[in-house]
């Protein structure tokens, strides 16, 4: 049987626990950006009680689901489709495009990579390392009309990065990809953790050819129930609707969405926690000697240059045998051994997480 590699994705804790012998206590995931407050346990309280309806077939298309969805975004129903997952709404969408050619900024996340491949697109990677895309906008903007592709995928916050782009940066990369003949896949799954208005649109209207994808799994950390959903054209959303079966979002991943839509004072809870632990751990981090990027998300992006010898593989290691999982970044593109991801997390589980490092840092520098 073949695994992923353990720096291939995030969050594969089962396995990990087998290998390494770790009690369910022992763990704490750094490596997948989820929520660290957990389910809200009105949430919990719901799937509880919904258990009861499994032997019923869930409600076809998540129709109550994605009529709440548009209500809250202030579109119409046939603009709203929900997904196992955010995962599965960006298959789709490439599924029914089957783009030629696919332009991403890169490093980035590395599901759009796969999926492009999985349909022969011709990638158009445009670098920026660890700096922001946003000090280079115009060249982005520039390189998009050069390469004219069919699909211009965008992660805002960015994974691994956490870059946030601007109302006015999405605008002028969708504008630069309609007069192409392009769309515009944008990715906000993080958004959530970075302001109130997240559902706000930076359109008037949908656009006709952009796909807005959010997901549930993150801010509300339901991965192992998976729920996201998209906005776009009508007759786009048809299309995607058409590829799958109308049962792919299960019963209690569809009440769970309709009960997270309302949690207004978790979310308010979970972004407050969240800056506040994110900026201390960036200045502690720093004070030990590495580097450090500015990102708005639940995330840290690390680098550990001329940093003692280490490198990532070395540290998600020492971490591992300790039952903390930190999320080797060498192989999203244009990023190297050096870099690492974390997540941000509770305060006595940040705390761990800077007191192992301390430990394997006094043993390096006892030898």
């Amino acid at each position: 049987m073949e695994f992923m590699k353990p720096y291939e994705h995030g969050g594969q804790v089962y396995r990990w626990q087998k290998k390494y012998m770790l009690e369910d206590s022992d763990i704490i995931d750094f490596s997948a950006n989820i929520n660290p407050l957990g389910p809200p346990r009105r949430m919990i309280d719901v799937i509880r009680k919904e258990t009861e309806k499994l032997p019923n077939y869930p409600e076809p298309d998540a129709a109550f689901l994605c009529g709440k969805i548009a209500g809250e975004h202030g579109v119409k129903y046939e603009n709203v489709i929900a997904g196992n997952g955010a995962s599965e709404l960006i298959d789709l969408f490439f599924l029914y495009l089957r783009p030629q050619k696919v332009l991403f900024p890169a490093p980035t996340f590395k599901e759009y990579e796969r999926v492009s491949r999985a349909v022969n697109s011709d990638i158009y990677s445009y670098y920026t390392g660890d700096m922001p895309l946003s000090d280079h906008l115009e060249d982005f903007v520039a390189n998009i009309k050069n390469v004219s592709p069919d699909v211009v995928v965008i992660c805002t916050p960015n994974n691994p990065t956490g870059e946030v782009l601007e109302r006015d940066h999405l605008i002028k990369i969708a504008e630069a990809a309609r007069e192409v003949g392009g769309w515009v896949l944008l990715d906000k799954s993080f958004m959530p953790f970075v302001c109130g208005d997240w559902k706000a649109m930076e359109w008037d209207e949908i656009p006709q050819n952009v796909v807005t994808i959010y997901s549930f799994t993150k801010m509300f950390a339901m991965a192992g129930l998976r729920l996201g959903y998209a906005l776009g054209p009508s007759w786009l959303i048809q299309g995607l609707k058409s590829l799958r079966n109308p049962w792919s979002v299960n019963h209690l991943a569809q009440e769970a969405g309709m009960v997270c839509l309302d949690e207004k004072e978790y979310e308010v809870s979970t972004r407050d926690l969240i800056t506040q632990e994110r900026e201390k751990m960036i200045t502690k981090l720093d004070n030990r000697g590495f580097i450090t990027f500015p990102g708005k998300a639940n995330f840290i992006l690390v680098k550990m240059e001329d940093l003692y010898g280490l490198n990532a593989r070395i540290l998600w290691e020492v971490f591992a045998r300790e039952g903390i999982f930190i999320r080797n970044a060498e192989n999203f593109k244009g990023l190297s051994p050096e870099y690492f991801r974390i997540a941000v997390r509770l305060p006595d589980e940040n705390q761990r997480f800077l007191a192992t490092i301390d430990r394997y840092l006094n043993n390096f520098f006892s030898f």
